[in-house]
């Protein structure tokens, strides 16, 4: 993906943290570069979002199957649970 494309600004330590706690994928190209998607880079949106909103990556990753990935919008969470402290 070109950089002009993204319209949020992506730190690359971000979403390798991200990939590494299995919230976001990426391909590898050829020369062994990670390729992210543009759903993969909104989804970094919506991660940002429910962070905020109180949820930890753990929060995250259980109820993945609960957040849609509409790429641009809010995200849309349907039965999601949280951990308490």
């Amino acid at each position: 993906m070109a950089t002009p494309q993204v319209h949020h600004v992506v730190r690359l330590r971000e979403v390798r943290f991200y990939e590494a706690k299995s919230l976001i994928t990426s391909t590898r190209e050829p020369n062994n570069y990670r390729d992210y998607s543009e759903a993969a880079l909104g989804r970094v949106q919506q991660i940002r979002e429910l962070l905020n909103a109180g949820l930890s990556t753990q929060d995250i990753a259980r109820n993945r199957h609960a957040i849609a990935d509409l790429p641009g919008r809010a995200p849309k969470a349907r039965g999601v649970s949280r951990r308490e402290p």
